[in-house]
């Protein structure tokens, strides 16, 4: 086996204790009701299915999700609770006073019990050796299969030894047994508590729980001598507990892991130490992060759907006037700076982004630049006054060598690169800007700017813009530029020229910074920005081919329930963005029936009354599985009311009308469609008039009579397909 690291990763933050707690409590008072106003053996009977569907389940879960949760400790515990299942059904359907099998008296029921909790205390016991190593999944069922084969052929043909005898009570084989499992349980609670650091938390705490209450129900069970005495109800009782527990620690844990994972992966932003928020085009703020809430003295949530402008930028100038706000209708990145007055300056870098959740959005990040900004416009003053004295040494000889040694005393200074240029060639360059180019002053005699920047065509055109600029009168010009330095070293320069006259004769005084490492602080955003969009499709991607794999007969059907309610909306004209969020609700609005036991879902006949509820239930496990995250659109809403008719015959809450949201009704025509004009494990492919037929029908009735106009419009008369299988 190879080694497995990072077998378990600590779980989210703890859940309600009395979602975990309070059902458990709920199930024995329910247990006991049947117990007191009917008799032992339905008592029985709830119990036992009650065990059997919860490690059917888990087994059904962790075999399905065991590619995507990669979690072997899991599913081995699952596997093989889910095996000993099978004995427990046999035990159930033997027992006495069943008379569902040509068997006689208690002794075998209760060999099959035995031999179900010898197996399952075993496999807990070998269970940590998967924190650390794998098993192919095939290999585990196969292994289990024959074991649990070997052992009912041994019990049915008598080659099990007694562990009941009538009259008499259990046999010393059945009480050493019991606690023999009763000390490899306790063993194991030794072993997981060795091993607990290899757990989540909320895993150990659930598995030690659950085997607590297991040894317990084993101590009851091996002092019993009737098989309907109150030792057996008590036993039966913690044997509630200990698989409540089982079903928490193995079936919540991994079906709550994928999305764990979007919500993690959607906050990591609040790492950027920069306020960092999303907005739309309008301004108003939909995600912000710890240094946003900070940087306003509030908290993330309460930023939500706030105007940016007023928070961020200068509240006192309006959005039209403001460099930022008014340059949101353009789709390229962007930077700009906002005098707050008495607040500071503040730095502001944008980039668009546009996902299904997020369409037409941008990135902001803020940066508080009063310091520097403060000491910009005292060095811009300085030179312009500089400029205004460098005129008047024509006039005043005497004044001019006094000015023009202070202002050299300032250009010489190492912080900022500057240089002097008329349109034709370089008329001054201090030490520092020699330095960030990595030419000599010798080198750029009798040159241009415009000479250093080889074959870069935009970059000369943007240069000679900005000088056309400055020679017209502008006052304060800042641009950037890509450049070369002599060594070949490609840099970003961050110049602001001001218009100056050198000697009776029109210049430009400019500013150089190297900007390298800012512009690439830049595009790191941008890359996370991407990264964030291909996290949150991919997941979802994720999750509907999970749903799927429970049902082979219907895979494909939430893709095609997707593209069908897309092209509905786009023919009844909703925007580009809504359409595109409606088609990831239908990727994934099937998604509760991983709650389903995979026997239901693929069963070829008709559903019983019970089967029929189990199925129903799917469309509020899909919500309770998205409730608490947060989307641009009603995912988890929609997928609860998928199933809602406009008359209210629907469910699960019977709504009617407008009372369901668009989203669902669209979704609910689209569902129809697939769903009839496919194969199903019950029946053949209708057809896709009978769809039609079905839903013209049902129009107004059952049906939004505009989303039903719209399907059939584009099919019968604008010859729209299907989605291909």
């Amino acid at each position: 086996m190879d080694s497995q690291q990072g077998a378990l990763l600590t779980g989210p933050i703890q859940p309600n204790l009395k979602k975990i707690f309070f059902p458990p409590i709920i199930l024995v008072l329910i247990s006991i009701f049947v117990l007191m106003k009917t008799n032992y053996l339905v008592f029985h009977i709830l119990v036992e299915l009650f065990s059997i569907i919860i490690v059917i389940t888990a087994l059904t879960v962790a075999t399905t999700t065991s590619q995507f949760t990669k979690n072997h400790f899991i599913i081995f515990i699952a596997i093989a609770s889910g095996w000993c299942g099978s004995l427990d059904l046999i035990h159930m359907l033997v027992y006495k006073g069943m008379n569902l099998l040509p068997v006689q008296g208690s002794n075998v029921s209760t060999e099959f019990w035995v031999s179900a909790r010898l197996i399952q205390a075993l496999a807990f016991l070998i269970s940590p050796i998967f924190l650390r190593h794998t098993c192919p999944t095939y290999a585990l069922h196969i292994g289990f299969a024959c074991l649990i084969i070997v052992l009912s052929w041994a019990i049915f043909h008598d080659y099990f030894p007694d562990t009941y005898v009538e009259r008499h009570g259990l046999t010393l084989f059945k009480r050493i047994t019991e606690w023999l499992v009763i000390l490899i349980l306790l063993s194991t609670l030794f072993s997981y508590w060795q091993m607990r650091a290899l757990m989540s938390p909320r895993l150990f705490n659930y598995l030690i729980l659950s085997l607590s209450a297991m040894a317990l129900s084993e101590v009851f069970f091996s002092i019993y001598a009737d098989m309907y005495g109150i030792e057996n109800i008590l036993g039966h009782i913690f044997k509630i507990v200990a698989y409540w527990f089982i079903y928490v620690a193995l079936v919540i844990t991994t079906l709550t892991q994928p999305f764990n994972v979007l919500a993690r992966t959607a906050s990591t932003y609040d790492t950027v130490p920069d306020p960092t928020i999303i907005m739309e085009s309008s301004g108003q703020i939909k995600t912000a992060n710890l240094a946003a809430a900070q940087f306003t003295h509030s908290t993330p949530e309460s930023l939500v759907g706030l105007e940016n402008h007023t928070l961020f930028h200068n509240p006192n100038a309006s959005k039209s006037e403001c460099p930022i706000c008014s340059q949101l209708n353009k789709t390229e990145p962007f930077m700009g700076e906002i005098n707050r007055e008495n607040d500071g300056w503040v730095e502001c870098s944008l980039t668009p982004i546009s996902s299904e959740f997020y369409p037409n959005a941008w990135v902001q990040v803020i940066r508080d630049i009063s310091d520097r900004k403060y000491l910009e416009l005292e060095r811009t003053n300085l030179v312009k006054e500089l400029g205004q004295r460098i005129e008047e040494l024509h006039r005043h000889q005497q004044a001019l060598k006094e000015r023009e040694h202070h202002f050299r005393a300032m250009i010489e200074q190492p912080i900022t690169g500057i240089f002097v240029r008329d349109e034709k060639k370089f008329i001054y360059t201090n030490p520092r800007f020699l330095e960030i180019i990595g030419y000599s002053r010798e080198e750029l005699q009798d040159k241009n700017i415009l000479d250093l920047l080889n074959n870069d065509v935009p970059t000369k055109k943007l240069v000679i813009e900005i000088w056309q600029q400055i020679k017209a009168g502008q006052v304060g010009v800042s641009y950037q530029i890509p450049f070369r330095r002599k060594n070949g070293k490609p840099i970003i320069l961050g110049l602001h020229a001001t218009a100056i006259t050198w000697y009776g004769k029109p210049a430009a005084l400019t500013m150089v910074q190297d900007v390298t490492e800012l512009k690439q602080a830049q595009d790191k955003i941008n890359r996370y920005v991407k990264q964030l969009e291909k996290a949150i499709n991919g997941t979802f991607l994720a999750v509907s081919n999970m749903v799927e794999l429970r049902d082979p007969y219907t895979a494909g059907h939430e893709r095609r329930v997707g593209l069908v309610a897309k092209a509905i909306a786009e023919e009844m004209g909703w925007p580009p963005a809504r359409c595109e969020a409606l088609e990831l609700i239908g990727l994934v609005h099937d998604i509760g029936k991983v709650s389903i036991p995979a026997e239901i879902l693929s069963k070829p006949g008709k559903l019983s009354a019970m089967e029929m509820e189990l199925v129903k239930g799917h469309a509020r496990a899909g919500y309770e599985i998205l409730k608490d995250i947060e989307f641009n659109a009603p995912v988890a809403e929609t997928i609860l009311q998928h199933h809602e008719r406009m008359n209210g015959s629907g469910y699960p809450q019977g709504l009617m009308g407008n009372e369901i949201l668009p989203e669902a009704r669209i979704i609910a025509v689209a569902d129809v469609l697939e769903s009839m004009s496919s194969h199903r494990p019950y029946r053949p492919a209708l057809g896709l008039e009978a769809a039609l037929n079905e839903l013209l029908r049902g129009r107004n009735e059952l049906y939004d009579p505009e989303a039903v106009d719209a399907i059939v419009r584009l099919i019968r008369e604008k010859g729209y397909v299907l989605p291909a299988k």
